[in-house]
């Protein structure tokens, strides 16, 4: 997390590997130690907040395919998403 601290210039890349798609973003990240921010990720103890400076989609990334076997038993299951009522922002 050292490389953040100092510099917060992020990207992530989301590959579709069945058609060859990818996702590209790019954007700030920082890491966020306080556990009530991220409390609905059990046993996390920090997590990324990523924001989104910008977006590009790559229909055709590569002519390479692959399928999924099966999921890794090493990601654990996401929690449901917030609602949008949980979204808004608080005010003071």
């Amino acid at each position: 997390f050292g490389n953040l601290a100092v510099n917060s210039a992020a990207g992530l890349l989301f590959v579709d590997f069945e058609r060859g798609a990818a996702l590209q973003l790019t954007g700030a990240a920082d890491v966020r130690w306080d556990r009530a921010e991220f409390a609905v990720l059990p046993g996390a103890e920090r997590a990324v907040r990523f924001r989104v400076a910008g977006v590009v989609e790559l229909p055709s990334a590569t002519p390479l395919r692959w399928r999924l076997v099966e999921r890794s038993p090493f990601n654990p299951p996401l929690p449901e998403p917030p609602t949008c009522a949980e979204q808004a922002p608080r005010r003071p």
